[in-house]
């Protein structure tokens, strides 16, 4: 490896976990290795190679069903150690692709993007900067960022609750394996779409706590619909706990009142 080489992996950029099986070329000599963080614009290689400077580098990389495949004269970008497996790793840069190959290529990142957790994500620190999260969040597309809230495990919903989109912090909401507290977390969100709230408050596993009916009931976004519901399924203790909530509808607050007049019995 060139004296300049990094010793330590460069930070991943718009690229995502791939695992794909690559035969290189060095001056010729092929060797089997892993392909790692796959992106449009290049790709981190991994195996027992000798030093790549100066030589020749092609790839011959394929999808693990072995219908798409891509072959590409490839530039070392950096080559640095690998510290846990004790061989080396590549970063290699695609060149200009004709339409044929760019297509192949294309279709291969989309393959990966949908079937592995991205790399921004699998790598990022729960703990790390609201800001820095949201980087890294802004580089997932979209369209992948609610499909992984939705089965995303606990490290990434720490991660998923601080994106900025109302639709996955939707889908954060319906993944079965969100606990409780995790759950008032992502209530303190007033972006939160009235959709999710109306999946809170229907769900078993939450409607056994008044207090977290009272936090949906109070949303800046709840529907009013949905707050009289709420407000008429809490028990005695609850609803004068409602009462006791600055910004509470007019409408939501006059049913409580009454209710608590009468000292009708409660089910919910």
């Amino acid at each position: 490896m060139s004296a300049d080489s990094p010793r330590t992996p460069p930070s991943r950029q718009n690229r995502f976990l791939a695992g794909l099986k690559i035969a290189l070329r060095l001056d010729g000599d092929e060797f089997v290795c892993e392909a790692y963080n796959l992106s449009r614009t290049g790709i981190l290689v991994t195996g027992s190679l000798p030093d790549p400077t100066g030589k020749a580098i092609e790839i011959n990389l394929g999808s693990t069903g072995g219908d798409l495949m891509l072959s590409a004269q490839m530039k070392l970008a950096r080559a640095f150690s690998d510290i846990k497996s004790g061989g080396v790793q590549l970063g290699l840069e695609f060149p200009p692709l004709d339409a044929e190959r760019q297509a192949t290529l294309d279709a291969l990142v989309n393959r990966v993007i949908e079937g592995m957790a991205p790399a921004p994500l699998a790598e990022l620190d729960p703990a790390a900067p609201v800001e820095e999260i949201r980087e890294a969040l802004g580089r997932v597309p979209l369209a992948h960022r609610i499909t992984l809230a939705t089965r995303a495990a606990l490290g990434e919903r720490e991660i998923l609750r601080h994106d900025e989109s109302p639709h996955v912090l939707d889908a954060l909401a319906r993944n079965p394996q969100i606990n409780l507290n995790e759950l008032k977390e992502l209530l303190r969100n007033g972006d939160l779409l009235p959709t999710a709230l109306e999946h809170i408050a229907r769900n078993g596993r939450w409607r056994s706590f008044p207090d977290l009916m009272v936090t949906v009931a109070t949303h800046p976004r709840v529907p009013l619909a949905l707050a009289m519901r709420i407000a008429d399924g809490l028990n005695d203790m609850a609803k004068s706990q409602l009462l006791r909530k600055p910004g509470l509808p007019g409408a939501v607050r006059t049913k409580l009142m009454a209710d608590l007049s009468r000292k009708r019995p409660t089910s919910w």
